[in-house]
């Protein structure tokens, strides 16, 4: 096994034994995909140094992530992958001295290509995980990749939503379990109350820049007959659209069965559409989604 080494201060020699004691602790942590703990530790006379041993890993992030460009509206697989390995080892990060705001705690992994959370044996100090991981995003993701997606998220995360609300949200989300979350959302209109017909309007920003949404033009021919046959201009109207577009290209795609994910006859698929034509649509869809008043029959 290739191995990766770091040379730490002197400052570390006086605590070698508690050092030691510490390895078999995050050996375990490290079964979690996200970190990756030191294999052993021992103390070279020669320079008077510990000397830490991990799993060889590709490069450190700073070093990688320079000469990667952010393109298109969704988020890059290996980003997705590291957002959900965090959230979901939320339990052991609180217990570590690791700061997730710093990118010198990450390491890049290429088979299969991971970002990973480098753990060093010492004491843990107060961990904010979630200010701190959302200030990695910002900084490292969301300064780079401008996208009304990924700051929805980050506020998500800043503030005192559930894990649960935040695991689900759009960004890690798939196409097609995009598409079922719009479906699964709609409301007839006679089922609209009073209080839904304010929550909608109140969670759906139909007008954006005192632009009525319907006054887009897009290079979908679908998109555009729904638009121009589109009876208002309010928030039931955009979210009459948004449904309609959706199960139409669900529909043909279960009418034709020849390809294996929901595409237009430009192979996209119709959440790339709905994204691209109104940015941002999406995630208040799903802000609707965690209102009671909306759900509840």
């Amino acid at each position: 096994m290739k191995m990766k080494f770091f040379i730490l201060d002197e400052k570390y020699n006086a605590e070698a034994k508690r050092i030691y004691k510490k390895i078999d602790e995050l050996v375990t942590l490290a079964n979690h995909s996200i970190f990756l703990a030191p294999v052993f530790v021992f103390h070279d006379k020669k320079i008077n140094h510990m000397i830490l041993c991990y799993p060889k890993f590709d490069q450190l992030l700073k070093n990688w992530l320079p000469a990667q460009a952010f393109k298109g509206r969704f988020i890059p697989p290996i980003w997705m992958h590291l957002i959900k390995d965090v959230i979901s080892g939320m339990s052991y990060i609180d217990e570590l001295a690791t700061s997730l705001g710093s990118i010198d705690s990450y390491v890049l992994e290429t088979k299969p290509e991971r970002i990973k959370v480098i753990l060093f044996p010492f004491e843990s100090t107060e961990v904010h995980w979630r200010a701190d991981f959302a200030a990695f995003l910002i900084e490292h993701l969301h300064n780079k990749w401008k996208s009304t997606m990924s700051k929805h998220f980050i506020n998500m995360l800043q503030k005192d939503d559930i894990i649960g609300d935040i695991q689900h949200h759009p960004l890690l989300q798939d196409f097609d379990n995009l598409s079922n979350m719009i479906r699964m959302t709609w409301r007839e209109s006679k089922h609209l109350t009073a209080e839904r017909i304010l929550l909608l309007s109140s969670t759906l920003n139909a007008i954006r820049n005192n632009i009525p949404w319907s006054s887009v033009t897009t290079t979908d021919a679908v998109v555009n007959e729904y638009i121009s046959k589109a009876v208002t201009n309010d928030s039931w109207g955009l979210f009459t659209e948004i449904k309609k577009i959706a199960a139409h290209y669900i529909e043909n795609h279960r009418k034709l069965n020849k390809e294996k994910r929901i595409c237009n006859t430009r192979q996209v698929h119709p959440i790339e559409i709905i994204e691209e034509t109104w940015p941002g649509v999406i995630e208040e869809i799903y802000d609707l989604t965690l209102k009671s008043g909306w759900l509840s029959t």
